[in-house]
């Protein structure tokens, strides 16, 4: 199995890494490695520091605006999102980022959705963290599959905060987030609801904003290396 695969690569390893800590500890329950380094992914410092350039582009004139960035596949739970949209009857305009093959129904099940269902496709990186900035705040309905979920940790860098579905993804947030409480459509939509709610009244959470500099890629590259250099140290004492 997968769990074989990765106790095969780790073997031969110095070190072993993984980009969160839920994923290191179950990495370390599938014995994979009996001590797993957790170093983030980040954002590039160029790409950020021209996505935090950018204005946030809201006004309490408008509609509250979500975002939901991803491929269009069902571990991604697309589909799941939009039905919560529709049951949710919130006045909201969502702008769905990324492609895949279910396209097509989830249109379909948008039609029905009270809210302004924009599908904008793939967009370039840039693009799609100005939009992640300007929103509101990012919807991530993945359950069980994301090693990291770099949306959530992308949204937080920029300050804004997440609707999250996946109770590991929470914990490793730390803040900025609704969470949902289980995975069904009713528990979404009335997530849904509350952070619309929310939002039009000025208490959406907070972000954590030492993300920002904690998922910055020299931070992380700086992490990395550290991590080698105690590898290094370590091999060259054997």
């Amino acid at each position: 199995d997968g769990w074989s695969y990765l106790r095969m690569l780790a073997s031969s390893a110095d070190a072993v890494t993984a980009p969160s800590a839920h994923f290191a500890r179950r990495l370390e329950a599938h014995r994979v490695a009996a001590h797993v380094d957790v170093v983030w992914n980040g954002i590039d410092d160029d790409e950020l520091a021209a996505a935090l350039a950018a204005p946030r582009a809201r006004s309490d004139s408008r509609r509250p605006r979500l975002v939901w960035v991803g491929r269009m596949s069902p571990e991604k739970r697309l589909l799941p999102f939009l039905e919560a949209v529709v049951a949710s009857e919130i006045d909201a305009d969502i702008e769905v980022i990324g492609n895949g093959a279910q396209r097509a129904a989830a249109q379909r099940v948008a039609e029905r959705a009270r809210a302004s269902v924009f599908f904008l496709g793939s967009l370039p990186y840039r693009e799609t963290l100005r939009r992640i900035r300007s929103a509101d705040a990012l919807v991530q309905t993945s359950i069980g599959f994301e090693t990291q979920g770099m949306t959530i940790f992308e949204a937080a860098t920029l300050g804004t905060p997440s609707i999250v579905c996946d109770p590991d993804l929470v914990a490793e947030l730390g803040s900025g987030a609704w969470p949902v409480p289980d995975d069904s459509t009713p528990a979404l939509a009335d997530v849904l609801r509350a952070a619309v709610a929310d939002i039009r009244d000025g208490a959406a959470p907070v972000p954590d904003a030492s993300i920002a500099d904690r998922f910055r890629q020299s931070s992380r590259t700086a992490a990395m290396l550290a991590v080698y250099e105690t590898a290094r140290t370590r091999h060259a004492e054997r």
